[in-house]
């Protein structure tokens, strides 16, 4: 858990600023609550997983975006 709502958001838009291409990938627990903090970034480098994340669908979701990257 993070200190705080955003913080995670906050260090996915420094990191992001440095890295364009990175693709990210939030798990959490808050659902479609964190939507709003997301709403002008691009769902083609975001990816929301509601927790609890079963193993197989979040390797399915890191194989298909590193397809993507290439």
């Amino acid at each position: 858990m993070v200190e705080s709502m955003d913080a995670g958001l906050t260090t996915y838009i420094q990191l992001h600023d440095r890295f364009p291409k990175m693709h990210a990938i939030f798990m959490t627990s808050l659902g479609d609550t964190i939507l709003p903090y997301f709403e002008n970034k691009s769902q083609e480098w975001v990816c929301i997983l509601e927790k609890p994340v079963q193993p197989s669908l979040l390797l399915t979701i890191i194989q298909d975006r590193l397809g993507k990257a290439s």
